[in-house]
């Protein structure tokens, strides 16, 4: 199965740029290339170009001009975020800045590599997410998810007494179910969830959902693949979004593939658990996977490995795979 991993095919956002500085705009453009394309200006223009994501200013010590700047672009494009470049810190400026609306700082040199990450950590901050989200991933098939985010899933559910839900998102034909054996029941699936989501309540998101004789929630994937049609990513954003505002735990077992569902799961996971078996094969998709997330800026802390389903002569068979391959 061929895997387009190119972040070219992806619809890049775009991003405006105010500021002089042309090494600090080049190193701004190379940071955040992956999703956004960076158009410079010099001054606010006066009708607010269409499409646009994110704004960035330098502040290289002229507050007044900044603030003046800050506060025609909230006037002209409501919800935009705004980040400002600090060069020079000054607290009055800051705080000001603050206050006026800007969305956060970012501290120049040694922040401006990792601005995708710093916008990740905002924007979670700014949707006041609180369940914890985990995705099992892997780019092979074959390597055991379904069976580990089934496992997980149950165990977390012990230990937060019912506030665990388990999400299949392995398209088009998932298996949490099987695995579950729940296969003969009728499941509440992503079709059912999505006809209530503008209704929901305490109540009815519990009963929007199936539920396994132990107490663990599930939301499964519809029998009929045609029903997965409407699926996009910001509506599986919005899924994730709201399950976790009422389980402690959202454990997803994702496809094995880079389409859009999957980058959406993973741009919403707190961790995002990669799975491998023990064969070069399996550490070259990891590895993969790997120089994506850190090219769409995820946070490193939030990547994890499991080493899955060793065999009898295990410990020889992996310090073989270690010394032949690096991740």
């Amino acid at each position: 199965m061929s895997q387009s991993l190119s972040t070219n095919s992806m619809a890049l956002k775009q991003a405006l740029y105010f500021g002089q500085n042309d090494d600090l705009k080049e190193a701004v453009r190379v940071s955040i290339m992956s999703k956004y394309t960076v158009e410079s200006m010099s001054e606010v223009p006066h009708i607010w170009p269409d499409d646009i994501s994110l704004v960035l200013l330098e502040f290289n010590g002229d507050g007044d001009n900044v603030l003046d700047k800050v506060g025609q672009i909230l006037t002209l494009a409501k919800g935009v975020p705004v980040y400002v470049l600090l060069k020079d810190k000054d607290a009055d400026f800051i705080i000001e800045a603050n206050h006026q609306g800007v969305q956060g700082f970012i501290e120049c040199p040694n922040e401006v590599f990792h601005i995708l990450s710093i916008l990740h950590m905002q924007d979670r901050r700014r949707q006041g997410k609180n369940g914890n989200v985990s995705s099992l991933f892997s780019l092979k098939g074959g390597v055991g998810c379904t069976a580990l985010a089934t496992n997980l899933a149950s165990h977390l559910n012990d230990l937060t007494e019912g506030r665990t839900v388990l999400v299949d998102l392995n398209m088009p034909l998932g298996d949490t179910a099987l695995y579950l054996n729940m296969e003969g029941d009728r499941l509440y699936t992503l079709t059912d969830f999505v006809y209530n989501l503008n209704r929901f309540d305490e109540n009815l998101i519990y009963k929007s959902l199936s539920r396994h004789e132990s107490g663990l929630y599930v939301l499964s994937l519809p029998t009929e693949v045609g029903e997965l049609d409407n699926l996009s990513g910001e509506l599986i954003k919005t899924i994730i979004n709201s399950l976790r505002r009422y389980y402690d735990h959202v454990i997803i077992d994702c496809a094995s593939d880079l389409s859009d569902l999957t980058l959406s799961c993973l741009d919403e996971s707190d961790n995002i658990v990669l799975v491998a078996e023990p064969s070069l094969s399996s550490f070259r998709a990891v590895n993969t996977v790997i120089q994506l997330t850190q090219k769409l800026g995820y946070i490193r802390e939030s990547i994890k490995l499991i080493v899955n389903r060793s065999t009898c002569d295990g410990d020889e068979m992996l310090d073989e795979v270690w010394s032949g391959y690096t991740i």
